[in-house]
């Protein structure tokens, strides 16, 4: 009987780890990418307060929940759902 040998990096963890940090990083990314590419602009202070951190796309204007969700006096003009859904598919 042939017995095959297979010898695995010590640090395969550690190496998958940072791969997938860098695969992570990449996405959300091109994910804020296309949030500011769809956030409505007037002023362009939205679409300028949209970033990535860390894991998540960040819309700091004080207003982007009320543009993303909409009001009772404002329809909802939706640019980070849509960036995400893009990237899903």
């Amino acid at each position: 009987m042939t017995r095959t040998r297979i010898t695995i990096n010590s640090g395969w963890e550690l190496e998958i780890q940072r791969e997938a940090d860098r695969k992570a990083e990449q996405i959300t990314e091109e994910v804020a990418e296309d949030a500011r590419r769809l956030a409505p602009v007037d002023t362009g202070h939205l679409r300028a307060s949209i970033r990535p951190e860390g894991n998540r796309v960040i819309a700091e204007a004080d207003y982007a929940s009320h543009v993303e969700l909409g009001t009772e006096e404002q329809r909802a003009q939706p640019f980070l759902r849509p960036a995400l859904y893009r990237k899903r598919a």
